[in-house]
């Protein structure tokens, strides 16, 4: 969740883009609408560009599964998780790479890289927690937070720990947003390294188990 809330910090900081373009990449549920509208009023690029991040964010969630496709909730799979998430560092490594070297104009890869990321990290929690936990977004988690929290105040203490796991990610995603902030302000496109490395410990972690 740190992770995620990170990357979409540094894009939407708009020191990513040479152009400045700011843009999430955890989340596309804005970008469903905005592509709506820009088809609507005739914005073809606007509505290209959304479309292209979503289906980014799709193909992700499309390779987590190639990856594993016969998950079982709360099971842990080393290989194919570690697997997962150094695709996941090498994408975001390509699109710090690609961001950096390129002229504004010239290619929005990097975002399309970076959503790729954010949907297979997304669908690997997803899958493991029998979609009750996704680390990428949380338009889900922050209502099942408010709905938790409802039950716990009329003394409904069932959803307790969920509550408390889910204010947690809620928490790690806030604070790499944060953090973003300060990376992007020095190291600009450069920044992307750090998610890239964490993803990478987190991958080599995983295949290390035995």
């Amino acid at each position: 969740a740190f992770n995620s809330g990170f990357m979409n910090g540094c894009f939407l900081s708009g020191a990513i883009a040479p152009d400045g373009t700011k843009q999430a990449v955890s989340a596309v549920t804005g970008a469903w609408t905005t592509s709506a509208v820009g088809l609507a009023n005739g914005n073809y690029d606007q509505f290209r560009f959304q479309l292209n991040v979503i289906l980014s964010y799709i193909t992700g969630s499309t390779t987590a599964s190639i990856i594993n496709p016969f998950p079982k909730p709360f099971e842990l799979y080393p290989n194919k998780y570690g697997i997962s998430f150094l695709v996941c560092a090498v994408l975001v490594t390509l699109a710090s790479y690609i961001a950096t070297n390129t002229k504004p104009g010239d290619t929005r890869a990097f975002f399309y890289l970076a959503a790729i990321a954010n949907g297979l990290q997304n669908s690997l929690t997803s899958t493991h927690t029998s979609n009750l936990c996704r680390t990428a977004h949380f338009s889900g988690i922050s209502s099942d937070i408010g709905t938790f929290l409802g039950q716990v105040l009329r003394g409904n203490t069932a959803n307790l720990l969920k509550l408390k796991v889910f204010v947690g990610l809620g928490v790690a995603f806030f604070m790499g947003g944060f953090l973003s902030f300060f990376t992007t302000q020095q190291f600009q496109c450069q920044s992307l390294l750090f998610s890239a490395v964490l993803y990478l410990g987190i991958g080599v972690s995983f295949l290390l188990q035995k």
